[in-house]
């Protein structure tokens, strides 16, 4: 009894330290069930306000659209959009009704109330969208500037949890919307764009910096998610929507002026697919997170089940130790242990169906749990000094291996021995275990940042709320000529920005600091910077802000535009000479086609004066023509009268005969019909009457060549108005051969082999012209009397017409001259000159091409040929 008394009073200090420490791990296990109640709580509001967010982002690009649009598109799915926005919103405020006590933070707060202030605008808004009071960038800054209050509302909960395993998923969550918002203002941006179809120096710069912003928030995502969050978000952006993104904004940001062959709705559909996939990602982190919360509860439970089995399983252990004193040390160890393991085994079991059935609930465990673990400890502690020995020597063991462990040390491991011990000590080294290889990758990312940006050619720069440089990397060394070490610290006003960008720059600051307004955080700016040696140069800058240790941290992307500008001039300058050089040779083309007109004016005038010319050559001869036809039927006229005067002689005798019958005068009707027998013998009236019918006919035929003669003339002479017909080259130079009859007829024998030609397009004045004036050369050319043959064939797709004369032929060393205008070889006053040129040209004009053949002393051969099908591609249609 002794011996018993003085192990219980030697238990008592470290039963009293058990208890202490066995109550502090419960109430930090309370606080962690509280916490996880409040962030369940938290994570429901976050969705419930995401939620919000993404009806936003549908009603302003479909506002913008509608805007953007006149008024004529999206009316129908605006006004369907808005009941969802008003539905969400309704949501979200009767869930901060019914959990006030949730949101009691101050600053969450004040961010709420806010965004009701910004809704309470929201009707306002809507009515001035419908009525084009707003123009398409009020409306995209008004719901971008109502989105950005929602997503500080989400952003103020992650730094509510930084000591909590929550923080990795809401920081992910948080950068995730802010993606999504982005993604939404570059969708609202270009869409306005497209249908606008052209250049909006506003629209684009948005879309830009929107597309710059989600990289950016992309990249900060996939640092914060988990593996599974990481692959989830890669599937559901692994779709064909992403390519046509890309195509359609890369065709924006390439081409800044317009026109884009882009259909509006189609970018709406596909960024809508994009933010749709975002917002599937977002539910998916915040399902986790609200699941995880409450299996955190779960634990919880259980751990403070686990206490109280501990602490029921050490009276239970130290009763049976009473009871096995006189054994030895060991076996009354394992005794205690083995019936202690039991017993709380038992009890854990026991209480779980007391509270599953609802005969007690988890507060009346933790009420009660001080008071087991009080009677407990004091069992659990004598185990403990008697196992006291089996647990120093690999603690020991573990903690002369942490001594020398050094996160430089690649080869470092605890032990495989200590990692494999099934207790506290192992779960411990597996835990340090993990905790190092953690370190390292944590290390490597780190390295690979600073790698990133030690490397980039690009500048990066932050500063902290007090305007002074925490972040320098090499590119700014080198491009703005400040060592590192000579502006870390220093404040950015002095050290880059010019002398007119500075109050500006301290104004935006501080009013970013008291209202969390910027006009230009996450865009795209082009402005100049200052060098060290005092020279500015232009530069292109994007700056975001993020939050470190309660503080703002501003950071800059910067480029050095310099040799971009000077490209940019020259372009402009060449561009301004181009047009110059354009307007000048447009105007020496108007003078060409003038000149050209006058010229083609010209050779019709000359054209038609051959024509003239030639109806002088041949004006005898056409007389002469005419005069034939006009002399026998003069003749013949003559004769027709006195047929006429017999005629009317017969006539008047028959009328007195017809007179005498009717009296009954039949002695006088018998003298009168002697006398017309008579009459008749007289005049040869059987001759009168048949030879009445020739007369008539001939003078008929007479006249119908003069009429041929006349109107083949008329044909011939008339000016030209550049008509095409369908002929067949043989009417042609039948034509011509009538008004050249006379001349031909005198002097040479005309031979004529007409081949079997197709119709073909033509101008058959302007041919007629050709033929005459080949003929009326072959006619000059014979000296005395001869022959002219005319031969039609088709050959090669031509239908080929040769005029041959057996004249004195063409000498050699001219034979190359006769096609140029105004060479002749007759005498002064006796030719123009122009016959063969124009021929030539009008034949030239026609597609096709006229040669010669000659000899002296044997003639010459002309040949035409002109195409069956005419070329338009090479040729005039109008000749």
């Amino acid at each position: 009894m002794k011996t018993l008394r003085k192990f219980i009073m030697v238990s008592a200090i470290p039963l009293i330290g058990l208890f202490l420490f066995l109550a502090y791990i419960i109430a930090g296990q309370i606080h962690i069930a509280r916490q996880a109640a409040s962030l369940r709580q938290l994570c429901e509001f976050a969705v419930k306000t995401g939620s919000l967010i993404h009806e936003l982002q549908s009603e302003r690009g479909k506002s913008v659209g509608f805007v953007a649009g006149g008024g004529d598109v999206l009316h129908a799915e605006l006004k369907k959009q808005r009941g969802k926005t008003d539905t969400a919103a309704g949501e979200m405020t009767d869930y901060l009704s019914r959990n006030k006590k949730a949101i009691a933070d101050a600053e969450l707060t004040g961010a709420i109330n806010t965004v009701w202030k910004n809704m309470a605008g929201l009707e306002g808004v809507r009515q001035s969208v419908d009525t084009a009071n707003f123009s398409a960038r009020q409306t995209l800054d008004y719901y971008s500037r109502l989105n950005d209050s929602l997503l500080r509302i989400i952003s103020r909960i992650p730094p509510l949890m930084t000591k909590s395993e929550f923080f990795p998923s809401l920081t992910a969550y948080l950068n995730l919307l802010y993606v999504k918002e982005n993604a939404g203002l570059e969708r609202a941006a270009l869409y306005s764009l497209f249908i606008k179809n052209t250049s909006d120096p506003w629209g684009l710069r948005t879309a830009q910096a929107a597309a710059t912003a989600q990289d950016i928030f992309v990249e900060n995502f996939l640092s914060y998610a988990s593996p599974g969050q990481k692959d989830y978000y890669s599937r559901k952006m692994r779709r064909p929507f992403m390519d046509e993104i890309e195509k359609m904004r890369g065709l924006a940001f390439r081409n800044a002026q317009g026109p884009w062959d882009v259909d509006p709705s189609f970018w709406f559909k596909m960024a809508t697919e994009k933010i749709d996939a975002l917002k599937e990602v977002g539910d998916y982190i915040a399902q986790e997170l609200i699941i995880y919360s409450g299996s955190v509860r779960e634990k919880v439970r259980s751990a403070i089940l686990n206490l109280v089995a501990v602490a029921t399983a050490g009276i239970m252990t130290f009763i049976i130790f009473l009871l096995a004193s006189g054994s030895r040390l060991l076996r009354r160890g394992l005794i205690f242990l083995g019936c202690g393991l039991f017993s709380g085994m038992t009890v854990h079991a026991a209480v779980e169906y007391f509270e599953f059935v609802g005969l007690i609930s988890t507060d009346t465990l933790i009420a009660l749990a001080p008071v087991l673990v009080t009677l407990g400890s004091a069992l659990v502690i004598a185990a403990g000094i008697y196992m006291f020995h089996n647990v120093t020597t690999p603690l020991k063991t573990a903690l002369d291996r942490i001594k020398k462990f050094s996160p430089r040390d690649p080869n470092f491991d605890i032990g495989p021995g200590l990692r494999g011990l099934k207790n506290e000590i192992g779960d411990f080294a597996r835990s340090f275990h993990e905790l190092i290889e953690n370190l390292r990758e944590t290390s490597v990312s780190k390295s690979y940042f600073e790698s990133i940006l030690t490397t980039s050619n690009d500048i990066f720069v932050s500063i902290d709320e007090n305007n002074s440089i925490v972040e320098w990397n090499p590119a700014a060394e080198r491009i703005f000529g400040w060592p590192r070490r000579e502006v870390i610290g220093k404040q950015l006003t002095g050290i880059i920005i010019p002398e007119q960008y500075r109050a500006r720059h301290t104004a935006g600051l501080k009013h970013f600091l008291v209202t969390g307004e910027s006009v230009v955080l996450e865009k795209t700016l082009e402005l100049s910077a200052l060098h060290r040696d005092g020279h500015e140069f232009p530069i292109e800058i994007t700056i975001w802000c993020t939050r470190v240790d309660e503080k703002h941290q501003f950071h800059a992307f910067v480029r050095d535009v310099t040799q971009r500008k000077a490209k940019e001039d020259e372009l402009t300058n060449a561009h301004k000479e181009l047009a110059e050089r354009e307007k000048a040779l447009r105007q020496t083309f108007n003078d060409l086609n003038n000149t050209h007109d006058r010229l083609k004016e010209t050779q019709n005038q000359l054209v038609q004066s051959e024509k003239l010319a030639s109806i002088g050559h041949l004006a005898a001869g056409v007389a002469h023509e005419i005069n034939n036809p006009v002399g026998f039927i003069n003749n013949n006229m003559e004769i027709l009268e006195q047929y006429i005067a017999d005629y009317a002689k017969i006539l008047k005798m028959t009328d007195h005969l017809k007179e005498s019958v009717i009296q009954g005068d039949l002695a006088e009707a018998k003298t009168v019909a002697e006398e017309i027998t008579k009459t008749k013998k007289e005049i040869n009236l059987d001759y009168i009457i048949s030879d009445t019918p020739k007369l008539l006919e001939h003078n008929r035929k007479g006249i119908g060549r003069i009429q041929k003669i006349v109107m083949d003339l008329r044909t011939f002479a008339r000016e030209d108005k550049n008509e095409m017909e369908h002929v067949k080259i043989e009417d042609v130079i039948e034509g011509i051969l009538a008004i050249v009859h006379s001349e031909i007829k005198y002097k040479a024998e005309l031979e004529k082999d007409y081949g079997d030609t197709p119709l073909i397009e033509c101008s058959p004045r302007r041919l007629g012209q050709v033929f005459i004036n080949l003929i009326v050369n072959a006619l000059h050319a014979i000296e005395g009397t001869g022959t002219i043959a005319i031969k039609t064939y088709t050959q090669d797709g031509f239908v080929c017409v040769d005029v041959r004369d057996t004249g004195k032929g063409i000498p050699p060393e001219i034979l190359n001259k006769i096609f140029d205008p105004f060479f002749t070889t007759k005498p002064v006053g006796q030719g123009t000159g122009l016959g063969l040129s124009v021929s030539y040209e009008i034949v030239k004009k026609h597609g096709g091409d006229i040669t010669v053949r000659s000899k002296a002393g044997e003639g010459a051969t002309f040949t035409v040929m002109l195409p069956i099908q005419m070329d338009y591609t090479r040729q005039e249609k109008e000749i």
